[in-house]
């Protein structure tokens, strides 16, 4: 009697543990288009500092470049 209440004991606790684990799974497909996003938006943001950065360099080396006709 004993053997019985604990193999039914054992085999509920088996059978609630991989419930758990099958049901506690995340679906991680918001927090990937979330990432994605704030890297599209990062390198939107990269570019249009190169952009300005590299306008104020032309601008710089016209600059130097008119000093040295001078």
């Amino acid at each position: 009697m004993k053997k019985k209440i604990f193999s039914s004991l054992l085999m509920g606790a088996f059978l609630f543990a991989s419930t758990s684990m099958i049901t506690s799974c995340k679906d991680y497909d918001d927090d990937i288009n979330d990432l994605k996003a704030l890297v599209n938006q990062n390198s939107t943001a990269l570019d249009q500092a190169k952009q300005d950065l590299q306008g104020k360099i032309d601008k710089l080396t016209g600059e130097l470049s008119t000093l040295k006709v001078r």
